[in-house]
């Protein structure tokens, strides 16, 4: 009988009726792959990973799989051969390896994980890829560093080596369940975990950012609320005009909504609520009618004037509140000579002229000799007048002028 040597079948009248070959054999050779494994007690076939025969019979001192117990031994040569190096083998590496981020031991382990062959019978590939996903924990759990980032991924893609091998190897076998059940747990439910992580390290700040503008715009809200009950609470609360002091000079507003700020027999401050421009313009000419209108300025929003008497008014109007300030003349209670007697110094001076009410006080430095003491006052004028005498009355905007040794 005669075979065709292409793909075994019968030749049919010389040719092959599947390839049409027409070269023969005379005979086939049949070739064995691999191990049969039989039950030592009834001589079964055994499957793979079977650890008890339908006989009873259960099987003891099962063998790690050849291929990966060779696999380690190499890996663990490639640690001793490390350990076993000289003093000066180690100094000879590290200056070969200069600029390179990993030694020479690490790039083998990585190629030896890379470049092995990848086995064919389930034994094996189940072992490979159990002992491959174990590593792959390992490192991952181990420090950052570009060794272990390197030897991690170099395990992932062993792993997905030997299970693209298995969906060949076992496509039509119920074996690739237990293939495809591991490289889920291992490869796909890890990127499961890694997106929910992405989402969580993205949304979570989103949230937070969400959250604090929430909580920013609620106390904002808060804030604004509160500033226009107490603007209202404000504007709605009334005053009395003094019976007596300087408020006199001044003509009692209509205005009932109002605050008095300051009373004394030097200023007079107060603000009117709830008042409009006829409103301002109306208070304006009943002070210019009591006498505020002599040197007097007049405006959109104020008006200053002085009185006969030397009192000083200003107004200031905005956003329906007017602010009213009332200021007194100044009379001095000490003449210039007697002043300059008592030998102050020019922050003592200052002080006076500030109590008295002045606010527009000017200090110059002058030159003085070993005799005279430092800030010692020279001269002092008020309004240009230096020769002032007890008595005397200013205005509170005149200008003191110190002058002192230095």
């Amino acid at each position: 009988m005669k075979f065709c040597s292409e793909c075994g079948n019968k030749l049919v009248n010389g040719i092959c009726p599947s390839c049409k070959n027409s070269d023969e054999l005379t005979t086939r050779e049949m070739i064995f792959e691999g191990k049969v494994h039989k039950c030592p007690h009834c001589g079964k076939l055994m499957k793979a990973f079977q650890s008890k025969c339908s006989c009873g019979y259960e099987l003891r001192d099962a063998k790690v799989s050849s291929e990966l117990k060779k696999f380690i031994t190499k890996l663990e040569e490639i640690d001793i051969e490390s350990d076993n190096k000289s003093f000066l083998k180690v100094i000879k590496d590290k200056f070969n390896t200069l600029g390179k981020k990993l030694e020479p031991k690490e790039d083998r382990k990585i190629n030896l994980i890379l470049n092995y062959p990848v086995p064919n019978t389930k034994e094996d590939i189940l072992e490979f890829m159990i002992y491959a996903s174990a590593n792959m924990e390992m490192h991952s759990d181990s420090a950052n560093s570009a060794f272990e980032e390197r030897i991690r991924e170099a395990w992932k893609s062993k792993f997905i080596q030997l299970y693209e091998k298995a969906k060949i190897c076992f496509k039509e076998s119920q074996d690739l369940a237990d293939i495809q059940r591991l490289y889920n747990d291992k490869i796909v439910q890890k990127k499961k975990k890694n997106i929910r992580i992405a989402l969580i390290s993205t949304v979570v700040p989103i949230l937070i950012i969400i959250l604090i503008l929430s909580i920013v715009l609620i106390a904002s809200c808060v804030d604004r609320q509160r500033e226009q009950r107490e603007e209202e609470e404000r504007n709605n609360q009334t005053y009395i005009w003094p019976a007596s002091g300087i408020s006199s000079y001044l003509p009692e507003p209509e205005i009932i909504y109002g605050k008095i700020n300051y009373d004394s027999n030097s200023r007079f401050d107060f603000d009117l609520y709830q008042v409009d421009n006829i409103g301002f313009e109306n208070y304006v000419q009943e002070c210019r009618n009591t006498g505020f209108s002599i040197e007097a300025v007049k405006t959109d929003y104020k008006y200053e004037a002085y009185n006969a008497d030397g009192y000083y008014l200003y107004i200031y109007y905005y956003g329906l509140e007017l602010d009213i300030t009332l200021y007194a003349p100044i009379t001095v209670d000490i003449s210039a000579n007697d002043f300059l007697a008592l030998k102050m110094n020019n922050d003592e001076a200052e002080d006076y002229f500030w109590d008295l009410g002045f606010y527009n006080i000017e200090l110059i430095e002058t030159t003085g000799n070993i005799f005279i003491a430092d800030g010692e006052v020279k001269s002092i004028s008020i309004n240009g007048i230096t020769d002032f005498e007890a008595g005397d009355i200013f205005r509170y905007n005149d200008e003191v002028v110190i002058e002192y040794y230095k």
